[in-house]
């Protein structure tokens, strides 16, 4: 395996073991995306290219400006900053931006099989589901209320 075959090997291995992060991260909007019957597909299609696009630019980004990413791989080294951060060191830039591509295709069905999922549940359960979603939205914002002032005092004492 030549050296382009392995980072997209790893960018893909990293995207698939962060699904349930991406879940987290964009699941509502998937479940949006296929709220409606129509269409579903195609909205669903449309999302997850432009989201594969992003991630792109982004690995293009990170060879031609490749210092940008010391600051979010310092807050908490995310998922797409992990992915950024090794599309910045690959030699080649079109490993860079296929290794990013890699990542988000691979929980692509992951967040397909969320929408699809998600849109077939009905009465009670979709109003348990609306109220967890809202309990967890609450603990999600009180944990990174908590990070950025834990950042911020990290920061006051350098």
């Amino acid at each position: 395996m030549n050296g382009v075959a392995a980072t997209v090997a790893m960018a893909a291995t990293l995207g698939f073991a962060s699904s349930l992060h991406c879940i987290g991260m964009c699941g509502g909007f998937s479940l949006l995306l296929a709220a409606r019957r129509e269409g579903r597909l195609g909205r669903l299609a449309a999302f997850h290219g432009g989201r594969l696009l992003s991630y792109a630019f982004l690995g293009v980004l990170a060879r031609v400006v490749p210092r940008w990413i010391s600051l979010p791989m310092r807050r908490g080294g995310e998922v797409v900053a992990a992915a950024v951060g090794l599309a910045a060191v690959v030699g080649e830039p079109l490993a860079g931006t296929l290794a990013l591509m890699a990542c988000g295709a691979a929980t692509v069905p992951a967040l397909v099989a969320v929408a699809l999922v998600g849109s077939r549940v009905r009465g009670r359960w979709r109003a348990r589901f609306a109220s967890l979603a809202g309990v967890t939205t609450l603990c999600v914002a009180a944990l990174t209320l908590w990070r950025g002032f834990a950042v911020r005092s990290c920061c006051a004492e350098q």
